[in-house]
């Protein structure tokens, strides 16, 4: 019996010894498993933190490059602003007539001078030749080329329009202010635009005062051989000052034009 027990013992304890075995050995492969596994993780990780840090390193160079080979402009700073555009009439009044006045004592002399000498010619002309049957005519430039000889013109220039009397005093008026407003946005340089406008005032309010004080009736005695109509000085400044006055207007739109820059399209 103790044999037996023996030999089975022995047995037992040799499969004891085996499995232990065994068993140490599943356990030392589990954990090398685990170990590499750690292990390879920890690499992964620390290989993605290495190409991630290149990735940035090299957008960071990119970036900087980049920059670099942009222009710098200069850093503005506040400060007043300065126009340096051509001069326009509505945006620099400073330039215009109407801020000069030296401009604004061309015009007025210009007028009231040719004011006076219309309306003094008129007076002078009617007290010394008189009006109607008993007026006499006076030769000035012979044969005939210039004479005088008092008449009263119940029209507009060179008897045009007899008998409208009120309606030329309206657009006397309305001229009047044109003409005004038309010196005020003149350039300051523009003299012969603005003597032109001083003639063309005069012989506005020469021939409005007549009409206004004297029953609507203008003062005519000048008489052109080769001019079917008689006036007078008022009637001359504005057939001066007109005409020269478009002739400033088209000269100065011939200008403009050849300083416009041309375009290709």
């Amino acid at each position: 019996m103790l044999p037996f027990l023996g030999k089975t013992a022995t047995g037992l304890g040799s499969r004891l010894h085996r499995f232990r075995w065994a068993l140490s050995r599943q356990i030392n492969r589990v954990v090398s498993y685990y170990n590499r596994s750690v292990v390879s993780l920890a690499w992964d990780v620390n290989s993605i933190r290495i190409s991630y840090a290149v990735e940035m390193d090299r957008l960071i160079c990119t970036s900087w490059r980049h920059i670099m080979n942009q222009p710098i402009s200069p850093v503005s700073t506040p400060t007043a602003k300065t126009d340096i555009s051509p001069p326009r009439q509505d945006a620099a009044p400073a330039l215009l007539a109407r801020g000069s006045p030296l401009a604004w004592l061309r015009f007025v002399l210009i007028a009231c001078g040719g004011l006076t000498a219309d309306l003094w010619t008129k007076h002078l002309a009617f007290a010394k030749l008189g009006y109607g049957p008993g007026s006499r005519i006076v030769v000035l430039i012979p044969p005939d080329i210039l004479r005088l000889r008092t008449t009263l013109n119940p029209g507009a220039v060179f008897g045009v329009g007899q008998g409208l009397a009120p309606l030329f005093i309206l657009i006397s008026l309305v001229a009047i202010g044109f003409v005004v407003y038309v010196f005020m946005n003149t350039q300051r340089g523009q003299w012969v635009m603005q003597i032109a406008l001083g003639l063309i005032l005069a012989g506005a309010m020469g021939n409005l005062y007549d009409r206004a004080f004297n029953d609507g009736k203008v003062r005519d005695f000048i008489l052109l051989q080769y001019w079917p109509w008689i006036f007078n000085l008022a009637d001359a400044m504005l057939c001066i000052g007109v005409p020269l006055l478009i002739v400033c207007w088209l000269f100065q739109g011939s200008q403009m034009h050849q300083s416009r820059p041309e375009t290709h399209g």
